[in-house]
């Protein structure tokens, strides 16, 4: 790579890469921000990044059953199976899921940007645990937490309203409790704005300037050679250390031998001394 001939190009078409490398800087600083003249100039973003906010809750039951040292017999019926409320981990989340809590979700948050996801809880081998997990996803932090919050609440809401209608007593009733709340402090980012579209559009253009300037390169008209060699066949002597070239009109010159020329020489001579006698 000859790098003095690439920056002799570069230099000599300076004013065209300069307009490339400002246009690409301006394509891409419009592919990533958005400029709007209401009510002022504003700047921002064109793509949203996505956060999310977390509020887990658990099933269990009135009393505390976790603090058994083992679980009773099902004669009793003291304490549930975790087993069913594990199970009913699974079955609560497809509802909250479904539109009997979306619609109420909408009916709170009306056009709040943003959507929720309900999930059973997995322990560290992967199995179920009697917790559902609420995951609000927004374009903002403070728009995640409130779907998260009002996702679960509206679950709860549903839970309990269910039960009042069954007529289930208090105590064989399944138990909701929120365990970690969603809030501002714990919310996160789960997907940023990406910069492939701007890093592809600014090495588009910059390339295809550079492109550019190699095509008029090209195109420049180049000076005429000193010398012509396209009829030249033959090299003749022309001093110590050095060569002329014979142009083709003087090879045709018949060439006299050396002996006859120096006759020639000899008889004008003759010639001479003869005139100056006479």
């Amino acid at each position: 790579m000859d790098l003095r001939t690439h920056g002799r190009v570069i230099w000599r078409f300076r004013f065209l890469v300069a307009g490339g490398l400002v246009l690409a800087t301006i394509l891409t600083f419009f592919s990533y921000y958005r400029v709007s003249f209401n009510k002022g100039v504003h700047v921002g973003y064109r793509q949203s990044q996505t956060w999310q906010s977390a509020e887990t809750i658990l099933l269990t039951q009135p009393g505390f059953p976790w603090g058994y040292s083992n679980t009773p017999s099902s004669q009793t019926n003291a304490v549930t199976d975790p087993n069913w409320l594990t199970t009913l981990s699974s079955f609560y989340s497809q509802v909250s899921n479904s539109d009997l809590i979306r619609n109420r979700v909408r009916a709170k948050l009306h056009n709040l940007n943003g959507t929720y996801n309900v999930s059973p809880v997995l322990d560290a081998s992967q199995s179920a645990v009697p917790f559902m997990e609420f995951d609000g996803l927004a374009t903002s932090a403070g728009a995640a937490v409130s779907q998260a919050r009002t996702a679960t609440g509206a679950f709860l809401s549903y839970l309990t309203s269910n039960q009042n209608a069954s007529s289930i007593p208090p105590k064989r009733r399944v138990v909701a409790q929120i365990v970690t709340t969603a809030d501002l402090a714990q919310a996160k980012v789960i997907s940023g704005r990406r910069l492939t579209i701007p890093i592809v559009l600014f090495l588009t253009v910059l390339i295809a300037t550079l492109g550019l300037a190699y095509i008029l390169e090209n195109l420049r008209s180049r000076p005429p050679a000193a010398v012509e060699l396209a009829d030249e066949t033959m090299v003749a002597p022309a001093g110590e250390g050095l060569t002329r070239v014979v142009p083709a009109d003087e090879q045709n010159v018949e060439q006299l031998p050396a002996a006859d020329g120096q006759r020639s020489r000899a008889g004008s001579a003759t010639r001479e001394v003869s005139g100056t006698r006479a």
